[in-house]
């Protein structure tokens, strides 16, 4: 790869971060949960959003554990 297009790609990861990292502050700042506490609560990113980001992000139930 040439480094200009190294650079190009670069920026353009560097930036779909930066706009992630805002979506994620605005996420926490409405529901007043934090991102590394909301994957536990199971609020996933999904793979085919790609570099553009999530469209929305998305609540899932967890799975009730089986009683033994």
């Amino acid at each position: 790869m040439k480094t200009n297009e190294f650079e190009a790609s670069k920026k353009k990861w560097l930036d779909a971060i930066k706009r992630w990292q805002e979506e994620w502050k605005a996420l926490v700042d409405e529901t007043g949960i934090m991102p590394m506490i909301a994957g536990t609560y199971g609020l996933i990113l999904r793979p085919e959003h790609g570099i553009d980001g999530p469209a929305e992000l998305r609540f899932r139930q967890r799975p009730k554990k089986a009683k033994r």
